[in-house]
């Protein structure tokens, strides 16, 4: 167990992020902060330290004139642009209280539908900010981000210093709907502290990055993370990233950045493309630091990375695997500066039966190895447990769930107009690790979630959606790891009528209908298995059981190879 700091004199205060804003503007008013790429031949609308602060006023001053104040919500659902920027940091600027969600018109529409839904009806926003119109409470303001960039920064009065409940932001839904979790902007700064620090990321770096601001890597780890650093930073809507993955490194090439972010998944993929379309003159010598996380990060994903990119000059000690989660605002763990990334080879046989990551030796046949991956340590003033199914403290090198203890956890979340507020010191991360001379091996989840393309998913809602399928009753929904795609393959095993099952021209088209009933609600499955009803394993009670059905597809999957 890791105990958090009792030291507190580096904790940055509630205002920490905007007098830093205040700094740069102040001290290199005239240097380059902020660039939105607009297109893929990297054209892009560029911001110095004292412009953006000027952005910031103009999100602040359309926000005051639309009769906001201090702790009203405002929900932003805006693309990586300028408006988002000026949006975002007005809502701080002004002491609202926001939250980023994705723009409809990048998700399914019934996807999209869904959790709009369920994003007002939890967050119940004063204002929305977004391109779209939607039905939302009569006294809720609806302003389109040409209003935000029109008003003058002059009119933003005088900063309103940080409310309770600074900022608002929506779980993955690892068990069920996606919570509307509440972070605290001292938390916020701590966390950003811990990762300026850690990563570390200084003023004198180039970050890039594509990913989603609704997301907290996106919002936190790359665009927050940078202006509290002083460090420039250059940001894409991942639409662009979709339409190009290579663009990723002509970005860091042709921009000179040396420092981005993403998950295993678009790492995996953008490298397979890399290896397939090998560009000419790529030179990333410059690149210094790849952090990856948001997955689970492997071995052979970074055997992979550093085998492809350090033919381009990347050094093997730029891969950096973090963990975290919304719930801790993003930063749980952090690598070790300037260390090649650490991975551990432990004894199946002993991992399996008796949860202890016992090193194996180099002889050791490759069917008797497990390997994990260190995600580095808790940064200063965090804390980390392992215990077991009873809460017992469990030793280094012994397999149990993962629990973290940070000032920048969630103190609560929101259900509408009531605030529930967070039970106990310790965050259950639903996760199962162990500790080695204090960093930290991810070895899986026990709560089942599935995470594709880094996005979660509560196997009992995709079970609930197969079953409103004609003639399907129980299912079950669960991720096997895909060492190729770097990401998690979904699987379901679903119960039909005997009438679905009599020939298999049926039993196709039942299984057409099951995938494409989940995809119209943006659930990309990649097997479904049908069987007549009352067929899988249940507990004495009659419930599903989930875990046994995986760990017996795994047995076939094996056979089979």
């Amino acid at each position: 167990m890791t105990e958090p700091s009792a030291n507190t004199s580096a904790v940055p205060g509630a205002d920490a992020l905007f007098q830093r804003l205040e700094r740069w503007a102040k001290n290199k008013p005239n240097e380059f902060s902020v660039a939105f790429l607009q297109d893929l031949k990297l054209n892009s609308e560029d911001f110095t330290f004292a412009e953006f602060f000027r952005l910031a006023q103009r999100g602040a001053a359309a926000f005051r004139q639309a009769g906001l104040k201090k702790g009203d919500r405002i929900l932003i659902e805006l693309p990586t642009s300028p408006a988002f920027a000026a949006s975002i940091m007005g809502a701080f600027y002004m002491g609202l209280v926001p939250a980023v969600i994705a723009p409809r018109e990048s998700r399914s529409s019934a996807t999209a539908e869904l959790e709009w839904r369920y994003q007002l009806e939890s967050f119940r926003p004063q204002a929305v900010v977004s391109t779209l119109p939607a039905v939302t409470e009569e006294n809720t303001l609806h302003l389109a981000p040409e209003v935000v960039l029109s008003a003058s920064p002059e009119d933003a009065g005088v900063r309103v210093h940080g409310s309770e409940m600074s900022y608002v932001q929506f779980s993955s839904g690892s068990t069920g709907s996606p919570k509307a979790l509440l972070l605290e902007m001292e938390g916020i700064a701590f966390n950003l502290e811990g990762m300026h620090r850690w990563v570390p990321v200084i003023e004198t770096d180039h970050v890039f990055s594509w990913l989603p601001v609704h997301h907290d890597m996106g919002l936190f780890g790359t665009f927050l993370l940078a202006l509290y650093a002083g460090a420039p930073i250059t940001l894409a809507d991942p639409t662009l990233f979709a339409r190009s993955p290579l663009m990723w490194f002509r970005v860091l090439q042709e921009k000179g950045c040396n420092a981005t972010v993403g998950p295993p998944s678009a790492v995996s993929g953008a490298l397979h493309l890399l290896e397939r379309r090998p560009p000419e003159d790529l030179d990333l010598s410059h690149c210094e630091r790849w952090l990856i996380g948001a997955e689970q990060v492997t071995p052979n994903l970074i055997r992979k990375f550093n085998q492809i990119m350090g033919q381009y000059g990347v050094p093997k000690e730029a891969l950096k695997p973090v963990y975290g989660m919304a719930e801790v605002t993003l930063a749980g763990t952090i690598p070790r500066q300037r260390r090649t990334q650490r991975n551990e080879r432990v004894l199946r046989k002993d991992f399996e039966q008796d949860s202890k990551a016992v090193l194996a030796p180099e002889n050791a046949p490759p069917e008797q190895v497990l390997e994990w991956t260190g995600c580095g340590i808790p940064l200063e003033g965090q804390g980390i447990r392992i215990i077991d199914a009873d809460d017992n403290e469990l030793p280094e090198r012994h397999v149990g769930r993962i629990l973290l203890d940070s000032l920048s956890l969630f103190t609560g979340h929101l259900e509408g107009d009531n605030i529930v507020p967070r039970e106990g010191k310790w965050h259950d991360t639903g996760d199962l690790g162990y500790l080695a001379d204090g960093e930290v091996f991810i070895t899986g989840r026990y709560r089942e979630v599935i995470i594709k393309n880094g996005r979660n998913h509560a196997p009992e809602r995709i079970e609930e959606l197969a079953a409103s399928v004609d003639g399907v009753g129980r299912g079950a929904a669960f991720g096997i790891f895909d060492d190729r795609r770097q990401t998690e393959r979904i699987v379901l095993y679903a119960e039909v009528h005997a009438r679905f099952m009599r020939d298999s021209e049926k039993r196709d088209q039942k299984r057409l209908e099951i995938r494409n009933a989940l995809a119209s609600a943006h659930f990309e499955i990649d097997e479904v298995q049908i069987f007549p009803r009352g067929t899988l394993l249940r507990t004495t009670s009659g419930k599903i059981r989930r875990a046994a059905i995986r760990l017996e597809h795994l047995q076939q999957v094996s056979k089979k190879a």
